[in-house]
Parts: C-alpha cells; sequence; structure tokens
C-alpha cells in the first residue's frame, strides 16, 4: 500500500499488487523429479508463477533410476545451495537447475556358492568412469583361482575394473589340496610342560628310567593348551646318563607305536620336534640299558 499527497493536501491510499514472477525449477539432465514447498513431485522442467520477494524450499532426491543397473545421483543447484533449500524469489524471471551424475552398479557373486566373499558387497553404486579396487576372499578349504567379467587381472584376487557401465563379475574358487578337515597351526606362548630335573610331581621329577613310560597331562599344564586342540606340536629334550635306545611320544588313548621320537646311541643330549594327537594325556616311553634320563 502506497500514500501519495498533492499540492491541494489530498492524500490517497493507493493499493499495490505483488510483482508475479516466472521461476524455472529443472535439472541436468532433464526429465528428473523435484519437488517445490514439498509438495508432489515434478518432472523437470517445472514452470511456476511466484510473487516476487516471497520464500520457498526447492528439494532434489537424492539418486533417481533411470533404467537396470544405472541412476542418477543429486550433485549441486546451481545457486549452489543444499540439495533442500530455500530460496527467496527474485524481482525477475529465474531458473534454478539441480545437476546430477549418472552412477552404475557393481554385482557380485562367488562359484561356487559360499566358497568365498567379495568386497565391495554386490549391488553398490559406483560415479561413471571410477576405477574401483576389488578383492575375493576363500574361507577355509578354499582358494581363489579366478574372475570372469571385466577386471584388469583375472588371475589376481586383488584387483580393479572401470565403471563405465553396469558391470558384473565372478569369483571362482578351488577346493584346497589339502584333505576336507585339514588343520590350522595355531601358535601358542613358548612354555615349558614338563621338566623332570624339577621336583617330583606331575609335570617334574623323578627322571624316566630304563623301559618305563609315563604320561603327563598336557591340558592341565600351565600353558594354556586347549582341550578342543585337534593334535600337539611338541618338543623334547632329552639329557641321557648314557647311550639312549629311543624316546617316544604318543597319546594315551592308543597304544604305543613302533617309532621313535628321537634316539641319542652316543649319550649326548639331543631334541627333536613332534606332532601328536590329542587327549588329556601324553605317554613317553624310554629305553636305554641302566641309564636313566632326564626330559
Amino acid at each position: 500500500m502506497v500514500t501519495a499527497t498533492y499540492a491541494g493536501g489530498v492524500s490517497v491510499l493507493i493499493n499495490s499488487l505483488p510483482s508475479v514472477v516466472s521461476l524455472t525449477v529443472t535439472s541436468l539432465p532433464t526429465g528428473l523429479n523435484v519437488t517445490v514447498d514439498g509438495g508432489a513431485p515434478c518432472l523437470t522442467p517445472c514452470n511456476l508463477s511466484l510473487n516476487a520477494g516471497t520464500n520457498h524450499t526447492i528439494t532434489a532426491p537424492s539418486t533417481q533410476p533411470t533404467q537396470p543397473g544405472t541412476q542418477l545421483a543429486f550433485s549441486s543447484w546451481s545457486d549452489f545451495g543444499a540439495q533442500s533449500h530455500q530460496i527467496l524469489v527474485p524481482v525477475t524471471a529465474t531458473t534454478y537447475t539441480a545437476v546430477f551424475k549418472t552412477q552404475f552398479q557393481l554385482t557380485t557373486s562367488v562359484s561356487p556358492p559360499g566358497a568365498g566373499s567379495i568386497s565391495p558387497s554386490s549391488g553398490s553404486y559406483y560415479d561413471a568412469g571410477t576405477n574401483e579396487t576389488i578383492q575375493a576372499f576363500p574361507v577355509p578349504g578354499y582358494q581363489f583361482a579366478s574372475w570372469s567379467g571385466p577386471v584388469a587381472n583375472l588371475a589376481q584376487s586383488l584387483t580393479s575394473l572401470t565403471i563405465d557401465a553396469p558391470k558384473s563379475v565372478t569369483a571362482f574358487f578351488n577346493a584346497d589340496a589339502t584333505p576336507t578337515g585339514g588343520l590350522l597351526f595355531v601358535p601358542l606362548k613358548p612354555c615349558r610342560v614338563s621338566d623332570t630335573r624339577n621336583p617330583v610331581g606331575s609335570f617334574g621329577g623323578p627322571r624316566l628310567g630304563a623301559h618305563q613310560t609315563r604320561s603327563i597331562p598336557v591340558v592341565s599344564s600351565a600353558c594354556g593348551v586347549p582341550s578342543t586342540a585337534a593334535a600337539y606340536s611338541l618338543n623334547v629334550t632329552a639329557v641321557p646318563a648314557g647311550p639312549l635306545s629311543y624316546l617316544t611320544l604318543w597319546p594315551t588313548s592308543q597304544s604305543q607305536p613302533l617309532v621313535s621320537t628321537l634316539n641319542s646311541l652316543d649319550g649326548r643330549v639331543k631334541a627333536n620336534a613332534a606332532i601328536v594327537s590329542p587327549g588329556p594325556e601324553v605317554r613317553l616311553a624310554y629305553s636305554s640299558q641302566t641309564h636313566r634320563t632326564w626330559f
């Protein structure tokens, strides 16, 4: 409203109508959905008539699908506003443009199913033209064999590919050459299970005499050997008082094998390693003519 005063001193009130401005909300590329003031989606370009000086909110969705494996992701507005932001309608015709970038989907699979996994996971979208790293990871019992699809190196589990279209790759795995259920070696902190040079006890003396056997409760020792272990990797050292025909380790649940773990026919200190089947105890047998042996 405007007040005008004439020379004769008469004041007149004049009503002024707000200016209506043509406003265009569009997108690059066109034909995409945007919203104004939270209303129903409008397919760009959206031509509006709004009052100058009024506030309105324009919003672009994060992504819009175009065809299978392809989507358009919001990038920016021409006025540098946020994805959803308020505008003040100017006094002249104005256009606001939402810019979108193309993204393609990467689909991955493994063969045989369950033999491994792939990073990144299947179904993710990436900007067109980017180079992405991809890696295959076998599960125990399998090993990576090769890729199928447009990767840089078909024979390497860690490789890459260019996302210039929707891409699909498959990682192939082969069963390990080792028998199913092969064991995994898990090292423990070095620890002495038993030393017969120590005072008499379950893990100490006395010395082992000629043609004697003795059981050592490995799981009950202070070495933290788990009861679920499928085998023990043991080192045994003999300190014989003379010639040692043999020293043998074996699980108490089995009969003594006809093999030796170590021999010292010249009576010298000897050591050897042995893998022994599991059990609460390991049995040792010693044979010499008349001498006793520490171990």
